[in-house]
């Protein structure tokens, strides 16, 4: 499976850590600006989120075990994420007449 989504979150399997990001203390993927939920992982997933430098959010995962890792979010059905690294997108929109990209808000 190379693309895995939840609500706004994209997650691309890709085949190598990019060793230049910056891991995080943390094991929430993404904070709902206006409602408050989060996709995240339970407290005890072996994962790691990391970020580039001048990004504010996790852009990149790996997830170490084997049975992989459950990803949850108040709103949607929580899925399993298998071992591997990937790319963290979210979902976007563009207005070509305001020429200006978006991100959508949770």
């Amino acid at each position: 499976m190379r693309f895995i989504r939840q609500g706004d979150i994209l997650f691309e399997r890709i085949d190598v850590v990019d060793n230049s990001k910056i891991e995080l203390d943390t094991k929430v993927v993404a904070l709902g600006e206006l409602t408050g939920h989060s996709h995240s992982f339970e407290e005890t997933s072996q994962v790691l989120l990391s970020k580039e430098i001048d990004e504010d959010v996790p852009t990149q995962l790996v997830v170490l075990e084997e049975k992989g890792a459950r990803l949850e979010h108040q709103e949607h059905l929580p899925i399993q994420i298998p071992k591997g690294i990937y790319r963290i997108r979210r979902e976007q929109s563009y207005n070509p007449f305001l020429k200006n990209i978006q991100r959508s808000m949770d």
